[in-house]
């Protein structure tokens, strides 16, 4: 089934772990965005193309595809490439975390975490004008959404602090279709085979859904 309703102010979550999923969710929400979830690196990829989120909070440790390789093929999409990604996790090697970077991540959030250090986050990327319209849930100017949506910050570190009480995570997103490959292959510039053979996974992995 294919999703009928326009999220206005969408934003990506891309984790194994639900307990993460349903506290990022939380409070993504109570500053006004709609978040969409993904479990696992497939899914991720695709909700990113078919939704273009105003953010990615990526998880770095995923089997199957790696929070690398999403991040890579992310930045390889033209439809994605100017998103800006997140990555958090609890790794504290900094060769790792420096990958991320290389590879387009423009900051961190370490796990666990507060909600003020998402608030950090959201404000190094939209700054406080466009997250106090987003909270009262004001429809962005055209231009001040094209820069909110290719908004980028410098790499930062956040220190591991209390995390938010978990509530219910927010209903999943309907599956997407064939429509989804067919939009990635018309790019001006295709990505290699072995990145395309992935995309071509994520409809194998959820053929049964539509």
């Amino acid at each position: 089934m294919e999703s009928t309703v326009q999220q206005q102010f969408p934003i990506l979550v891309v984790d194994d772990d639900i307990w993460i999923q349903r506290i990022l969710s939380k409070v993504l929400s109570h500053f006004g965005f709609s978040p969409l979830t993904a479990s696992n690196g497939f899914d991720g990829v695709a909700l990113a193309i078919e939704h273009q989120p105003m953010a990615i909070f990526l998880d770095l440790m995923m089997p199957e595809l790696s929070g690398h390789l999403v991040l890579k093929l992310l930045k390889r999409i033209k439809l994605t490439r100017d998103i800006p990604v997140l990555v958090v996790t609890a790794l504290s090697d900094t060769e790792n975390l420096s990958l991320a970077i290389k590879e387009g991540a423009i900051g961190f959030v370490s796990k666990p975490f507060t909600r003020a250090t998402i608030y950090d986050k959201l404000l190094s990327i939209f700054g406080s004008e466009t997250l106090e319209l987003i909270s009262k849930q004001t429809k962005l100017p055209p231009a001040q959404e094209a820069t909110a949506r290719t908004a980028a910050s410098p790499p930062s570190f956040a220190p591991p602090s209390e995390s938010p009480v978990p509530e219910t995570p927010p209903e999943q997103p309907p599956a997407y279709s064939q429509t989804v490959v067919e939009r990635y292959k018309e790019e001006e510039a295709p990505p290699e085979e072995e990145q395309l053979e992935i995309i071509r996974k994520i409809l194998e992995q959820h053929r049964g859904t539509e």
